[in-house]
């Protein structure tokens, strides 16, 4: 009938049968890469995500290492901070203590010296007392001697009446009962004194310049003897 000789259409596809498998085919293929990709491509992305959630996981274990590398360091350092400061301290304990030692020997030292300046301020006292008694001994011994052979003591008030305002020879010794030129002269003269005790006509007198300024011009030195002629007669 009217089928029997096949619809134009129908024989378009019969015709077209194996260029549909070809077709068929290529699609089949073009599929299967698509897909291919696809499970590369969610592979791919897996192998990503579970790279990300490894470098995740592991980033707080890399902080934490990494804390704990700094904490060491830390602590180290802070245990090097720590002993050069306890060193520090020692040294300057050592250092006061060291000044104290100093400022103690220091003390002793001046105590000795001070108490051995004391002894020889002592020891020099003493021995001017004796050395003082000595020359009042020996001054009064003179004294003694020089009353007894009438040999008369000079003062600023006495001087005039007994030297210038007399009718005799008058002998002047300046003197210093210190001096050790007079000390040793002192005798000589007393016994002077003693020769001459008799004799109206001179007069034996000694001053001490030690306590008394001389009343004449030409005293620059002891012992210094010095006669003054009778008063009617010219000096």
């Amino acid at each position: 009938g009217h089928y029997g000789r096949g619809h134009p259409l129908q024989i378009f596809f019969l015709r077209m049968r194996p260029s549909t498998s070809a077709v068929h085919l290529l699609l089949a293929l073009l599929i299967a890469c698509i897909a291919l990709l696809a499970f590369t491509a969610n592979a791919s992305e897996a192998e990503d995500d579970a790279e990300l959630s490894v470098t995740l996981s592991n980033a707080p274990l890399a902080a934490s290492d990494k804390a704990a590398n700094a904490l060491p360091q830390w602590s180290d350092e802070e245990s090097q901070q720590q002993e050069s400061d306890e060193q520090e301290q020692e040294w300057m304990e050592e250092q006061d203590e060291g000044e104290e030692e100093e400022e103690e020997e220091e003390d002793e030292d001046s105590g000795e010296l001070n108490e051995l300046l004391l002894q020889l301020d002592e020891l020099e006292s003493s021995l001017d007392d004796d050395m003082d008694d000595q020359q009042d001994e020996e001054e009064e011994e003179a004294s003694a001697e020089a009353e007894s052979t009438n040999i008369k003591r000079l003062t600023p008030r006495t001087f005039r009446p007994t030297v210038v305002n007399n009718n005799k020879l008058v002998l002047v010794l300046f003197y210093m009962p210190t001096c050790p030129h007079c000390q040793n002269y002192m005798p000589t003269y007393n016994r002077l004194g003693r020769m001459l005790s008799e004799m109206d006509g001179v007069v034996l007198t000694r001053m001490d310049i030690s306590q008394y300024e001389p009343p004449v011009d030409g005293v620059d030195s002891v012992a210094t003897l010095v006669a003054f002629p009778p008063s009617d007669e010219s000096r």
